[in-house]
């Protein structure tokens, strides 16, 4: 499982999680404390500029990340939502990575490629 933050867009903002290639963000829901959204509907996922994250979240006042070692990031959903998150940069690569691997094996139709 690994942690991250949202710091806006289409969902609340505060603490996130990532586990078993799905995404699990808190949700303006007042019956459900989070919403799970698997990484097969995610579009795309792109590190972000300030310049993007002013444009998602609509206000300059929020805190940029001073860590070197973090990575603010966009999620484009297939249903158009987006959130802006800020992780560690070796979380961000392993999801990014694995949102590859999704969408290899989607446009490979599940089978494993093999050469002779």
């Amino acid at each position: 499982m690994a942690k991250f933050r949202v710091l806006g867009g289409d969902f609340k903002a505060g603490k996130g999680r990532f586990t078993l290639r799905s995404f699990s963000l808190p949700s303006f829901n007042l019956k459900a404390y989070f919403e799970t959204v698997s990484l097969k509907d995610v579009a795309h996922i792109n590190r972000a500029t300030s310049e993007m994250v002013e444009l998602i979240l609509k206000d300059s006042e929020q805190p940029q990340s001073e860590n070197s070692n973090e990575v603010t990031f966009i999620a484009t959903l297939k249903d158009k939502r987006r959130f802006v998150g800020v992780t560690q940069s070796d979380v961000f690569f392993k999801v990014v990575e694995s949102h590859r691997n999704i969408k290899n094996k989607r446009s490979t139709g599940g089978a494993i490629a093999t050469t002779s």
